[in-house]
């Protein structure tokens, strides 16, 4: 539980981003198409950078100056991105910003992993704090927060003031500044060598890339509800609840999370990620058969499945399947390859899908992509019999 503090914080930035980005952008005056290629460009700043400095990352016997200058990055950069309204400086300042953001998560879970040593499978159990947290800054919002009230200053602080909580909160975790916490342990008289970017991403078995594409096939699947489930609620329902709802949904996960160890142990990560999968095509048919409160509260709950259970057998999966002193590689490939290409595509794509044709084909087109990874899945584990 040594991380539970700057994970707990993490998360808290996480719910403001997820829950009030694509509404913060839009009240600061970019259509939804706009806004979809922003957050493209957001996805794709931090997938990709956050990428290329993996190795630089892996190579150092220090992991919390890292978290701390990405903490950093998702303090300093709101100013530009919501106070200056111009569509270039925003997008560079959200590219920026997304390699803080999108580098926070992998580089935690590999300190929580270090730390785990061969308990990994309790990972759920740690980042339930993270889901805990996500609850609480979401019921904030939802009480506190209404984007069509606010002045850009008081975005900027929603925003800001996590951050800020994340960079104190790597100072409250004894020996990660000092590198004593959270790096990988060495064997005696081995000393670690300096690689190439090329020799970093060699030594992945066959089953590790068939993980990253069944992870790729679900989080294309869930692209739409984490980009655009805030704006579907507020432009579509004409309902003021998405933080609720975001509450709601990382509520549902908590306890699902925190059991996850044992259901990875009894049935192994591999088979459970295959029905957690295939809930993220139920749970976007929900949205298309009940366009109301009501389904949206329905598919939020799916949530306890389809993240709570999924993710952490998608970690477990990932580093079952890596080498230990490329622990952070692995889960950068997961969070890059995985997720992060499938926001990209899912944002640029979804805001067009939107604004041509509304949220019923967006939803119905994305719930291909979970049951086409399945398939694959099961086709290439009978082919490698």
């Amino acid at each position: 539980m040594q991380m539970a503090l700057p994970i707990f914080f993490i998360f808290t930035v996480y719910a403001v981003i997820n829950a009030q980005l694509p509404l913060f952008l839009t009240a600061a005056g970019y259509t939804v198409t706009e806004v979809g290629i922003l957050l493209a460009v957001f996805e794709c700043f931090g997938t990709f950078c956050t990428f290329l400095l993996t190795p630089v990352v892996e190579r150092q016997k220090n992991y919390g100056l890292p978290l701390l200058l990405y903490s950093l990055l998702t303090l300093i950069l709101p100013l530009p991105i919501i106070g200056i309204h111009h569509f270039t400086i925003a997008a560079v300042a959200l590219g920026l910003y997304a390699v803080g953001y999108r580098g926070l998560v992998p580089l935690s879970d590999a300190i929580v992993n270090n730390v785990l040593a061969d308990k990994s499978s309790d990972y759920g159990k740690v980042r339930a704090i993270g889901s805990f947290s996500f609850v609480i800054m979401a019921i904030i919002l939802q009480i506190f927060g209404d984007v069509r009230k606010e002045t850009r200053v008081q975005m900027i602080l929603w925003m800001s003031v996590p951050a800020f909580c994340t960079c104190l909160s790597c100072f409250a975790v004894p020996g990660l500044m000092t590198g004593k916490t959270g790096v990988p342990r060495e064997e005696p008289g081995k000393k670690r060598e300096r690689s190439s970017f090329r020799s970093e991403l060699s030594g992945f078995p066959a089953e590790f890339w068939l993980g990253i594409m069944i992870t790729f096939a679900a989080f294309l699947g869930t692209s739409p509800i984490s980009k655009f489930f805030s704006l579907y609620v507020t432009d579509s329902l004409h309902i003021n609840a998405a933080p609720v709802l975001w509450a709601l949904s990382a509520a549902s996960e908590v306890p699902f999370m925190f059991f996850s160890g044992r259901l990875i142990r009894r049935y192994g990560s591999a088979r459970l990620l295959i029905p957690c999968t295939a809930c993220i095509s139920l749970r976007l048919i929900v949205y298309i058969l009940f366009p109301s409160f009501a389904g949206a509260l329905a598919g939020q709950l799916l949530n306890s499945v389809t993240y709570g259970i999924f993710h952490p057998a998608a970690i477990a999966f990932v580093s079952e399947h890596c080498p230990p002193d490329k622990r952070i590689t692995g889960l950068t490939l997961y969070s890059v390859l995985s997720n992060g290409v499938a926001s990209i595509i899912g944002s640029a794509a979804g805001g067009f899908i939107i604004d041509n044709s509304g949220y019923p084909l967006l939803f119905f087109s994305f719930a291909l992509f979970p049951l086409a990874g399945i398939a694959i899945f099961y086709i290439w584990r009978r082919c490698h019999r």
